[in-house]
């Protein structure tokens, strides 16, 4: 049984709607090249419990609060440059394994101190409940990680927490490109996030990013340039 499928640049509004034992496996629904309205949704017993969200973002579009228990979730999604993408505090963003958020344009994830934005795995439990019903452990799957390219400006990440994320690209490779990676990209701005149980927090390569109190738990390289891992961002950029 699908639920709903939304493409070709729809608008659509869902709200307040519950979807329960819908055994797509790309979701209770299913969003892709469009930009439609999600409010107070809610859902259960659904084999990928949530909104999944993939391809082209080439319109300025606002994620807002569903359920805790019906968070959005990430395949591929690429945000075009001149083009925003703004998640509201307090949302819950699971990833699928090697899920990715590729931004040239801009991403705007501001939380608050007591609504953080909570980038996680969808096979994480501790955050948006039971998402990936396949999923029977006990490791955690890792998605791949937020990439910030060249063409990508005035992005905001603040007051998020980041998990399991920092997935190896090939297998039998050892080192990931990070959960944030940011590459000469100096107007994104990384203000009071958390990085946890992940290989290798934030990648940095060319111009330096604004980054302030960021704190770290189970990571082991927690800022990378080039093939070397740094404990402190002034080793890497005076700020």
């Amino acid at each position: 049984i699908c639920g709903i499928v939304i493409r070709d640049g729809s608008r659509a509004e869902i709200i307040n709607n519950h979807f329960e034992e819908i055994q797509y496996i790309q979701g209770a629904i299913l969003v892709e090249n469009s930009f439609p309205i999600f409010k107070d949704n809610s859902g259960q017993d659904n084999a990928l419990n949530g909104i999944y969200l993939l391809g082209n973002i080439s319109e300025d579009w606002r994620l807002f609060q569903n359920d805790e228990n019906f968070p959005y979730i990430i395949g591929q999604l690429n945000i075009l440059a001149s083009t925003t993408l703004t998640i509201d505090a307090g949302l819950i963003i699971k990833f699928i394994e090697f899920g990715k958020i590729s931004v040239n344009g801009t991403l705007k994830a501001i939380g608050q101190e007591d609504k953080k934005i909570i980038f996680t795995s969808a096979a994480d439990e501790q955050y948006g409940g039971k998402t990936d019903n396949a999923f029977v452990g006990p490791d955690i799957y890792h998605w791949d990680q937020i990439y910030f390219s060249p063409s990508s400006e005035n992005s905001i990440l603040e007051h998020a927490v980041f998990r399991y994320a920092a997935n190896p690209h090939t297998l039998g490779f050892h080192f990931s490109d990070g959960a944030v990676c940011l590459e000469n990209s100096p107007t994104t701005q990384i203000i009071d996030c958390h990085f946890e149980n992940m290989e290798k927090g934030i990648r940095i390569e060319e111009s330096c990013p604004r980054i302030e109190r960021i704190s770290f738990s189970n990571v082991d390289c927690l800022y990378n340039r080039g093939t070397v891992c740094y404990d402190f961002y002034d080793e890497i950029c005076l700020i």
